[in-house]
């Protein structure tokens, strides 16, 4: 659409003060020569196009000249036109509608008769310049509908981008009423509609938010510790950013960006964090003991019911504890893990459900909030359960069981959505037995279990995780290993990989920095394997017999119990 065709309503004002001004037929055209407005005897031709009778219009345009043709069926100017010899015209002035570097249209004068030729032409001085001023009035309001326009452009775009962020977004204006709000703020606010909420003040949904204070603040750009307030409004706590806006030295409002307290932490633990989702497609095995837990995963990953992961060390079952939270509905939502073992007795408490500013000696000025806090709505990995100390059993199965945390230092309960995924390499049964463990935490805990294999009961999986890593580490060293010596084979299928998975990540490690040809040899393996071999009277046993004799060692490890016998299954 051309710049005329956008201001029509404007042009058409304008043409018809100028034909009621000068008692003469106007018409104005745009640079496409379609007629945008026509005051007089060819005002049914408005909105055609020009085509052969035209080019005088766009000589004009062309020239940004202003002409006036006399006698139109004899001017020499007109040669081509089809009305050339037979024109209705008496005399004609084009003047060009421009600015400084732009020509938006014409408006021509036109005189049909005797009277209207003799205004014209006994006026000519004072209607060219009356002319041109019109010509200047519509090209202003054109450039005043262009500047509106792109305003209004740039606003929907504000509007896009501001939609879109992830924060609630406030504009108030110099007495603190609100004059804007994102989707997302509606959203966040819960209780309130756009509707409600435009014009009211802002203290009323942040009654803890010193506005005032804000406002008479010298300062124009807040520090960033006066800008993030933690308040209280609706029992919901959020962080909020505070911006002031100036013009002319002037303080005309702010802007408010506010995050939900929860989900502030939680996005920020994942930013840090720098979690890689793993799904089951990541995790190497083809044997079927491997492929059974996978399956497995897949089919209880979207429950929020308790698992636990039963299995040796370094057999992979963080690995598989964020495979679940990947097929999981909270696949969005936070992942966190707590090794129960790397954590004193003394600040479990603290680091599980958080404390409140002054809660002990050395604690946060500011308090800090727990896993449970950071993983809400999301998963909470508990590596190492059976390390939890007997003191903190039963506070851990209150929150399982009310679904709400306290802070250390407070009495205040705070509500949590949080799905628990623990694991142990530890006989948990014995250990209620002996009274190192609580049996209803454990039935809390171990609502879904599920073993993972150690290495050597997936002896198939062997040579293809030892190219994974070959392949992984030879990438990151930038070495060029192809892979190992056939003599290995033997060797890593028969050795028992106590460390599991992640004994055999560490080897192929170790064997590459030390490599220097193209495959590995077992001279570059860790002497531990290197020097291994089986009993005797074991290689002289039938394949049952080395069954058996595996079976036994299990069981004999962890027991002759159920959760024995799922751990050496």
């Amino acid at each position: 659409m051309t710049a005329l065709m956008e201001s029509e309503k404007d042009v058409n004002e304008i043409a018809k003060a100028i034909a009621s001004a000068l008692k003469i037929d106007v018409e104005i055209v745009d640079t496409e020569l379609i007629r945008v407005a026509v005051v007089g005897k060819l005002e049914y031709m408005k909105g055609k196009k020009l085509f052969t009778s035209g080019f005088n219009y766009k000589r004009s345009i062309n020239t940004g000249e202003k002409f006036i043709i006399e006698l139109p069926g004899e001017n020499e100017l007109c040669e081509g036109c089809e009305w050339h010899g037979d024109c209705i015209y008496k005399m004609v002035v084009y003047a060009p509608i421009k600015g400084k570097d732009e020509v938006v249209g014409v408006i021509s004068l036109t005189a049909f008769n005797d009277e209207q030729y003799e205004i014209l032409k006994n006026n000519l001085n004072a209607n060219l310049s009356f002319v041109d001023i019109m010509a200047n009035l519509i090209f202003s309001k054109v450039m005043e509908n262009r500047m509106l326009k792109d305003t209004l452009i740039m606003k929907d775009k504000l509007n896009q981008v501001i939609n879109s962020i992830d924060s609630g977004i406030i504009a108030t204006d110099n007495e603190g009423r609100i004059t804007h709000i994102n989707q997302v703020g509606i959203e966040k606010l819960k209780l309130f509609s756009k509707e409600n909420i435009l014009g009211i003040k802002l203290k009323n949904i942040f009654p803890a938010l010193e506005y005032e204070k804000i406002l008479n603040s010298r300062e124009k750009n807040l520090k960033k510790q006066e800008i993030c307030n933690l308040i209280n409004s609706k029992h919901d706590k959020y962080i909020v950013n505070i911006r002031k806006v100036f013009f002319n030295n002037e303080l005309e409002g702010i802007v408010l960006s506010f995050e939900n307290y929860n989900n502030a932490k939680s996005s920020a633990y994942t930013l840090v964090s720098g979690d890689i989702p793993i799904s089951t497609d990541d995790i190497i095995g083809h044997s079927a003991a491997m492929s059974n837990v996978k399956k497995m995963t897949l089919r209880i990953a979207k429950s929020n019911s308790t698992v636990m992961l039963i299995g040796e060390t370094g057999t992979g079952k963080e690995v598989f504890a964020r495979a679940i939270h990947y097929h999981s509905l909270r696949r969005d939502k936070p992942f966190v893990t707590i090794n129960c073992s790397a954590i004193p007795d003394t600040l479990i408490e603290s680091e599980l459900f958080g404390y409140e500013k002054g809660a002990f000696t050395g604690a946060n000025k500011l308090g800090k909030p727990g896993k449970f806090e950071i993983a809400n709505g999301g998963t909470l990995f508990l590596d190492e359960i059976e390390a939890l100390p007997i003191h903190m059993q039963p506070k851990l199965l209150r929150v399982l069981q009310e679904k709400e945390v306290i802070r250390v230092g407070s009495n205040e309960t705070l509500p949590i959505d949080v799905r628990i995924i623990s694991a142990t390499n530890a006989n948990l049964e014995n250990a209620i037995k002996k009274g190192e463990f609580r049996a209803d935490l454990y039935h809390r805990l171990n609502v879904i279990p599920i073993v993972i294999p150690p290495l050597r009961e997936r002896r198939e999986d062997i040579i293809l995780l030892t190219n994974y890593f070959i392949d992984k580490f030879s990438k990151v060293m930038g070495r060029n290993i192809k892979g190992i010596e056939k003599e290995l084979d033997t060797l890593l299928l028969n050795y028992p990989w106590p460390g599991n998975v992640r004994e055999l990540k560490n080897a192929i490690e170790f064997a590459i920095n030390l490599e220097e040809g193209e495959y590995i040899t077992i001279n570059n393996i860790p002497l531990t394997i290197r020097e291994f071999s089986e009993p005797q009277e074991i290689k002289e046993q039938t394949l049952k017999e080395i069954e058996n004799y595996h079976i036994k060692e299990a069981l004999n490890k962890y027991g002759w119990d159920e959760n024995g016998r799922l751990l050496a299954a």
